[in-house]
């Protein structure tokens, strides 16, 4: 599959700050979205599904309406998506690391 696009990007200003893993689908206009708390991630970082985000946010930074914080991009770079079994996704980032990208809760 051909190299698409990813950001990191950390939201800030907000009661629970967090790192939110944006990459572009192959065959969607919006971005596949995974939350985690730590950036780099380590053993310990669990990953979230999220509801996929506009194709904006890979190359904005700044704040977001409704007083909803802040977002600063901390890495991009270029990734590739592989289905590994009927619910599981594993997005291969350019610098290397491998993430299983959990399905979204309830779908």
């Amino acid at each position: 599959m051909s190299d698409l696009r990813y950001v990191v990007l950390h939201h800030t200003g907000i009661d629970d700050p967090h790192y939110d893993l944006l990459f572009q689908w192959p065959d969607r206009p919006s971005l596949g979205s995974v939350r985690c708390s730590d950036w780099p991630p380590n053993a310990a970082t669990t990953f979230h599904r999220i509801a996929d985000h506009r194709a904006l946010y890979l190359d904005y930074e700044g704040s977001l309406t409704q007083d909803r914080g802040n977002v600063h991009r901390v890495e991009a770079g270029a990734c590739t998506l592989e289905t590994t079994d009927p619910a599981g996704l594993l997005l291969t980032l350019s610098t290397g690391l491998k993430i299983q990208v959990p399905p979204i809760p309830g779908k």
